[in-house]
């Protein structure tokens, strides 16, 4: 007999912290932005002006799946919607339903049935960042197409690199060019300015060092004209709360490139279950000449494997860079949930008809190009 219990305290939250990651551990969705210490911690930052709705479903006493939700709207007579924990201002890459391997019908199942059967869950759910192998997507799609206006999405690409079991072998995997800038560069670096990769190894270096991260990444953003993220207040509290975190859990790896006793750039990498995850990268501009992003990658991508590390993620972003070390990519998807009313229909046409039109568009541009 499976039953459906709701989190909706801090208190409650916390408390589930060891049962959480141990079921998540259990789970096909076993990554690092659906730790508890990653999600309670957003909430923590950023959720005191919406609703906690985290569902637990339990077999007998035995959690075995979490429905990680939040709720916003509906405080000025705005419209509800059901929201992944970590879904907004953080970029948390990967995010889904927590569900025992081997169980996620029945779990999802219990999970979906308590939400249509409350009339208070009579709200739009909106289910980003949900890695497109996802069996929740084809659970979802192919058991309440008959309850829900259903809307699939492409959402984010996500580009990793699958780590060989060498340094050598892996510059082997990229172009010629590509490794002999590598090499060059990385000569220099030592030979001309005595330069050092360095990682935070003790505790006490933390406050230093995310202050360190922070001055860095915004050098990097002005130099671009782009306003770091690290420029709003409670995005920068976050990660002040999250660094020392990871730390305590081995998961986090701040990596720098240091000249003397100056950090001039600096690479915000997590390790989690065999992964390495790129989060952020920062530098002082002054020497931008050295190209500082080549060498904490090339330094940190080394690093990784000599720690056993089987994969290395870009996280999601199309940015340039990332492509000169690897072609391979995965797909994010979202899923916009409407409950079958006439007003949910509309919003459901309104969306559908805004992708049409967005996909129409997309393959003129690409005619044209091919075209000219």
């Amino acid at each position: 007999m499976l039953t459906v219990r709701e989190t909706s305290s801090d208190k409650d939250f916390y408390a589930l912290r060891s049962a959480w990651n141990d079921l998540l551990m259990k789970s096909r969705s076993n990554n690092l932005f659906l730790t508890w210490e990653w999600l309670y911690n957003w909430w923590e930052t950023f959720g005191s002006h919406n609703e906690l709705r985290i569902l637990q479903v339990r077999d007998n006493e035995n959690l075995i799946g979490i429905a990680p939700f939040f709720v916003t709207g509906n405080r000025d007579g705005g419209r509800k919607q059901i929201n992944f924990l970590g879904s907004q201002r953080v970029g948390s890459d990967c995010l889904d339903l927590i569900l025992l391997k081997g169980q996620e019908q029945e779990t999802l199942s219990a999970i979906f049935d308590y939400l249509l059967a409350d009339r208070n869950s009579r709200s739009a759910m909106n289910l980003t960042d949900i890695p497109e192998n996802s069996r929740c997507i084809d659970l979802i799609k192919s058991n309440y197409s008959d309850r829900f206006y259903i809307l699939r999405k492409d959402h984010t690409l996500c580009p990793y690199i699958t780590l060989p079991e060498s340094y050598e072998a892996f510059l082997k995997s990229l172009s010629s060019n590509m490794r002999y800038n590598i090499r060059r560069k990385r000569r220099r670096f030592e030979n001309k300015f005595k330069g050092e990769f360095v990682i935070i190894r003790e505790k006490s270096e933390l406050d230093r060092s995310i202050g360190e991260l922070i001055r860095l990444n915004i050098g990097r953003m002005e130099m671009k004209k782009i306003t770091s993220p690290f420029c709003d207040k409670e995005v920068s509290e976050f990660h002040r709360r999250i660094i020392p975190a990871f730390f305590d859990r081995g998961w986090l790896r701040l990596c720098f490139l240091k000249v003397g006793n100056d950090l001039i750039a600096c690479l915000y990498v997590f390790k989690y279950e065999g992964k390495y995850y790129y989060y952020q990268i920062g530098f002082d501009p002054a020497w931008e000449g050295i190209s500082p992003g080549t060498l904490l990658f090339s330094y940190c991508i080394e690093h990784a494997i000599r720690e056993g590390m089987r994969e290395f993620d870009l996280l999601q972003g199309r940015e340039r860079y990332k492509f000169s070390w690897t072609r391979h990519v995965r797909k994010n998807m979202k899923l916009k949930l409407y409950n079958k009313t006439l007003t949910n229909r509309a919003l459901y046409l309104g969306e559908n008809l805004k992708l049409i039109v967005k996909s129409g568009i997309k393959g003129l541009l690409k005619r044209k190009d091919e075209y000219d």
